[in-house]
């Protein structure tokens, strides 16, 4: 089954989810791969009737009943085995509003930067905050993905893919990014095209990084990491049934696309396209991996910059450095139209001066 997810998957995170739902399935069983794929078709359709019962007993969110079944028609399929899947999927209860659509708000992510712990955290912080990429996009990113742009850093998502489209880091959140990378650099690892973009901790201690490569951080890992930090400060964070209100990590995902679409001077497609969501018609046409593309979407990203920076201080200096300038300005303009004022009185009064002496 392995050499089967291996071949006909290409992304490594679906790979991993795939192994991880069929592997579930075979638990609740308690039986093998080779068992459950020997078995005659209506006893496998059986099987797969039970399973689909305790997840509904368990409460699960049809969403998720509906995805499982999803990988167990993959792994079937694969294998040549043909299920009534229309029949299997009839099972799935009705679709009810979803959970975990809130978003964080700015102080709680503030607070995660606090009490994140290391350097890799906090940046990851930053990162989703900034980016808004899903999770899965997140652990396959690389050091051939991102490039700078004036202050900030463009980061291709699901480089390579049909899917894939410029995001960008603010100038704090690229900072960070530059800060940990060379953390890694200094302590021996060569960062190379092909060297993921964040780290698995727990592998680059256990190997000698200047003659290996460290592995990705997964998913998994990536997940542990942020639910450790939630428990360290108090949030807004509730849990119904199996899911929580606000998801890991589209939390963020959400608090950026509320920034994006509340800026009311940037356009829908624009935000849209930052989003990675496809904008209208234009996306048989939008090249979005060419250096125009990703010019027009960066213009639109810096008008967003102070709404999504999460440390204000930085931003309310500027403001008051451009408010002290405008003072200035106004102040210069003031005596230059004082200035301005005396001499036209001057002329003025020369003028009537010499009609007199005409007289």
């Amino acid at each position: 089954m392995n050499d089967i997810f291996e071949t006909y998957l290409k992304s490594q995170e679906t790979k991993n989810s795939y192994r991880y739902v069929w592997n579930i399935f075979l638990e609740y069983l308690k039986t093998s791969e080779e068992k459950i794929l020997s078995l005659e078709r209506k006893e496998q359709e059986e099987k797969i009737v039970k399973y689909v019962n305790f997840l509904k007993e368990q409460k699960r969110a049809p969403t998720t009943i509906k995805l499982r079944l999803s990988v167990l028609q993959f792994a079937f399929s694969m294998n040549d085995i043909i299920l009534n899947w229309k029949k299997l999927k009839r099972m799935t209860p009705e679709r009810v509003k979803p959970s975990g659509m809130d978003t964080w708000s700015d102080s709680e992510i503030r607070e995660m930067i606090k009490v994140a712990g290391t350097v890799r955290n906090r940046t990851m912080i930053y990162f989703f905050a900034s980016v808004g990429c899903r999770i899965t996009a997140f652990t396959e990113l690389k050091i051939k993905d991102i490039e700078d742009f004036e202050d900030c850093i463009c980061v291709m998502i699901y480089s390579g893919f049909p899917e894939e489209y410029p995001s960008f880091l603010t100038p704090e959140a690229t900072k960070m990014l530059k800060y940990y990378l060379k953390i890694r650099k200094d302590r021996g690892e060569k960062l190379e095209p092909e060297s993921p973009l964040f780290a698995s901790e727990a592998v680059v201690n256990k190997i000698d990084v200047t003659k290996q490569m460290p592995r990705p951080l997964s998913k998994q890992a990536a997940t542990h990491a942020f639910n450790r930090i939630f428990k360290k400060f108090p949030n807004s964070r509730t849990k119904t049934g199996f899911r929580y209100n606000i998801q890991v990590t589209h939390g963020f995902r959400k608090w950026q696309a509320t920034k994006l679409k509340l800026k009311i001077d940037v356009h829908h497609s624009i935000s849209e396209r930052l989003l990675g969501h496809k904008a209208g018609l234009d996306s048989n046409y939008f090249v979005t991996n060419s250096r125009e593309a990703k010019l027009q979407l960066f213009e639109a990203f810096k008008k967003c910059i102070p709404d999504l920076t999460i440390d204000k201080t930085e931003t309310i200096q500027k403001a008051e450095q451009y408010r002290h300038e405008l003072d200035k300005l106004k102040t210069k303009y003031d005596d230059l139209l004082k200035s301005f004022k005396m001499i036209a009185n001057g002329i003025e009064e020369n003028h009537l001066f010499d009609a007199n002496s005409v007289d």
